[in-house]
């Protein structure tokens, strides 16, 4: 499925008779099948030293993606009137970014400083490695993520730091 083919859903979608919350959940998959989503821009410096301490190993490092705008609030806008096709692209690029980020720090994400990564955007080039890839449910973290935060955190930032909106 590709972008004009979702948009054109999401139109449809907006006629149907259930509540705001169902429609804003049918976005969401229909988003997904396109999308880089929910996409790491950046990690926490704690999330980034827990890593650090245990050589890399995402499994108990009680590391998540969290967002930094809330995604249901995002969808659930979307659903209440239609808007342009590049106004509907816009806001689910911006709302649908995320930090890797302690668990313990996921709730107030809102205030928590972050490392900037690379965005590499909703639809990033066909061929691209995309880090920490959405799955089903989780994200991937393979040996290139890795290698990518082992580098941040012996080298120190090449990115700037950055604040949560």
């Amino acid at each position: 499925m590709n972008r004009d083919d979702v948009y054109d859903d999401y139109r449809s979608l907006l006629r149907f008779k259930a509540d705001e919350k169902t429609k804003a959940a049918i976005l969401q998959r229909l988003v997904a099948q396109c999308t880089n989503r929910w996409r790491v821009v950046g990690i926490t410096p704690k999330a980034l030293e827990s890593l650090s301490d245990s050589q890399f190993q995402f499994r108990g490092a009680g590391i998540q993606r969290a967002h930094l705008i809330d995604r249901d609030k995002t969808f659930c806008k979307l659903v209440r009137s239609e808007t342009s096709s590049v106004d509907f692209w816009d806001s689910i690029a911006e709302g649908d970014t995320t930090v890797l980020a302690l668990k313990t720090e996921n709730k107030g994400i809102a205030t928590v400083p972050y490392i900037a990564l690379q965005d590499q955007g909703l639809f990033p080039p066909e061929g691209t490695y995309i880090f920490f890839q959405a799955k089903k449910i989780g994200f991937h973290c393979r040996r290139k993520d890795k290698k990518m935060l082992s580098d941040l955190s012996r080298f120190g930032p090449a990115f700037s730091f950055a604040k949560a909106i």
